[in-house]
């Protein structure tokens, strides 16, 4: 078995099936929904007691979640002895020889430019990524490409759902990418809103002045790379930021992607429309409090409390009793207390349009800020670590409080607090009552005063 099916976990997998070592009985990882349709199922951490395993391996680079991982196979009676654990390897790669070619469903149409692009980041990274993956396409009007993805296969199916250029999306478990990235014409990474990486560059089958800047690009992310290896990432953030670069131009590489504005294109299929109409929401707010815990069981850093939150609701219901308030997230998001209407685990499609139809979008920041604005809804933002000159949105309300933010990506562990505290200082700084009032203001220059609704929203929603 082997638990991960991260980009380790298909290097293993990668190396079983070329040298047939053993027999993999099942692939387990917490974010298991991400990988839907890979070549090999995966299945959650819940279910491990229904495999019996010879040895378990567990597919991670650091120790960084491997107490959860441990404490998960000691609760379903897994011993740890039938637990093999290596980590990052201190030279080389795990990978070892990649097969250049190998039998696939990929689409390689001739006559056209092909390109592979290998996204990885959370679902804010996918909609910021966009912007690289139609800037590189209108470089290359014939160009098409096939876009590998570690996680978000869901996500990226939603938001390309209606792109002819797009060929095929693919969960690379298995280390698809890798083997096939030279069938392509050119083939690169994008990590987050971080870095670029250019793996291949066919130079025979790409116009001149474009392989050119391929190869450009190629010379500024090789140094880049390397240099991110053994530093932090908030090196590259606050480098970026100090350039007067944000999460969507800092990808840029001077001149090579013109990129000078946040905008994004997201459409959403007319049935999901059909569908919302069905839902029977009209007047509302949205809100969305969860995004993950870390090893240890803490919320991420960049988390508000659950009390907060529920504090503030009750201040919003108090005021504006005729607005509902609607929480979206997660299958696993707590669901908070005041909510009127929740939809945690809805497809991403009717999360658009729950979103899109919102009067205002509550959150801290993370990936459904990034779509409910790129949708045209306004969001009040509460930033802790991450960088609200980086990550923020001059369109929203953007909040940050106290004297202590900014400083993600210090340490390897990015989700967990630099100090180390269990409250997080920059977030319990940032107070309902901080909150309410952006609420509250923005809602009355709408025409939505206290205990009366007077107005509406321009969708025409009543």
């Amino acid at each position: 078995m082997i638990y991960g099916a991260g980009k380790m976990g298909q290097e293993y997998i990668d190396q079983i099936e070329r040298t047939g070592y053993c027999q993999i009985v099942a692939v387990v990882d917490k974010n298991y929904r991400e990988y839907h349709g890979a070549a090999h199922k995966v299945s959650s951490p819940d279910e491990l007691r229904n495999y019996h395993p010879d040895y378990v391996v567990v597919a991670l680079r650091s120790k960084l979640h491997l107490n959860e991982m441990l404490e998960n196979l000691k609760q379903s009676d897994i011993p740890e002895q039938k637990v093999v654990f290596i980590g990052e390897r201190e030279q080389g790669s795990s990978k070892g020889a990649i097969l250049s070619t190998v039998d696939s469903d990929t689409v390689y149409e001739k006559g056209r430019t092909h390109i592979a692009v290998y996204t990885m980041g959370g679902i804010g990274d996918c909609i910021i990524q966009k912007n690289i993956i139609t800037t590189l396409l209108a470089m290359v009007p014939d160009g098409k490409i096939d876009i590998y993805c570690s996680a978000n296969k869901s996500f990226l199916d939603m938001l390309y759902f209606d792109a002819e250029y797009i060929g095929n999306i693919i969960a690379n478990l298995g280390t698809r990418y890798e083997k096939e990235a030279k069938n392509h014409d050119l083939a690169l990474q994008i990590c987050g809103t971080e870095y670029m990486k250019v793996d291949h560059i066919e130079d025979d089958r790409l116009e001149t002045s474009f392989a050119k800047k391929m190869h450009e690009l190629q010379r500024k992310t090789d140094k880049e790379y390397y240099f991110r290896l053994g530093n932090p990432a908030a090196i590259s953030f606050l480098q970026k930021i100090r350039l007067g670069q944000n999460c969507y131009t800092g990808l840029s590489y001077g001149d090579i992607f013109d990129i000078q504005d946040c905008q994004v294109d997201i459409h959403l299929p007319a049935s999901s429309e059909e569908k919302f109409e069905k839902m029977g929401l009209h007047r509302y707010i949205t809100v969305n409090s969860g995004n993950g815990s870390c090893h240890n069981d803490r919320l991420v850093a960049k988390s508000w409390p659950i009390e907060y939150f529920e504090r503030l609701l009750a201040k919003i219901k108090r005021i504006y009793p005729q607005i509902d308030i609607v929480q979206v997230g997660g299958p696993d998001t707590h669901r908070l207390q005041g909510v009127d209407r929740s939809f945690m685990g809805e497809s991403f499609f009717m999360v658009g349009q729950i979103l899109k139809h919102s009067l205002l979008h509550i959150d801290i920041e993370g990936g459904l800020v990034h779509f409910a604005t790129q949708l045209g809804t306004k969001c009040v933002v509460l930033f802790g670590p991450t960088y609200q000159d980086f990550f923020g949105y001059p369109q929203n309300i953007n909040i940050q409080a106290g004297s202590c933010h900014g400083c993600y990506g210090l340490y390897p562990d990015v989700n967990q607090c630099a100090r180390n505290m269990e409250r997080p200082e920059c977030m319990y700084s940032i107070t309902p009552d901080l909150v309410m009032q952006a609420v509250q203001g923005y809602l009355e220059r709408q025409g939505l005063g206290g205990m009366e609704l007077a107005g509406k929203k321009e969708n025409g929603y009543e």
